[in-house]
């Protein structure tokens, strides 16, 4: 399942009863965001989000709007972290049925 669809579902996966994080449903797609912001929404710290955007990662690096700047848009973290939480959702049995 690629974002696209899972975006177009949500409500669905809801209604089903499937935990989906609230960040998805009130992080803006338009919006950028800095490692400052991103760490308080998230309550990491800075220096542990300025690392998500590592290429390292085993399900990739956020991807940056400014190349000398780590920003991205919200639409560019939720995203990443369908990337990220796809594993949870899929040992959901209902996520899985609906798939």
């Amino acid at each position: 399942m690629e974002y696209e669809e899972f975006q177009k579902r949500i409500k669905e996966f809801q209604q089903l009863q499937i935990f989906i994080p609230d960040y998805y449903h009130w992080i803006d797609d338009d919006i950028e965001l800095t490692p400052n912001e991103l760490a308080t929404i998230f309550q990491k710290n800075v220096k542990r989000v300025r690392c998500w955007f590592n290429p390292g990662l085993k399900h990739g690096a956020l991807p940056s709007i400014d190349p000398t700047r780590h920003r991205c848009t919200g639409r560019q973290l939720k995203e990443w972290l369908f990337k990220r939480d796809l594993s949870s959702f899929m040992k959901d049995k209902k996520f899985k049925e609906v798939m």
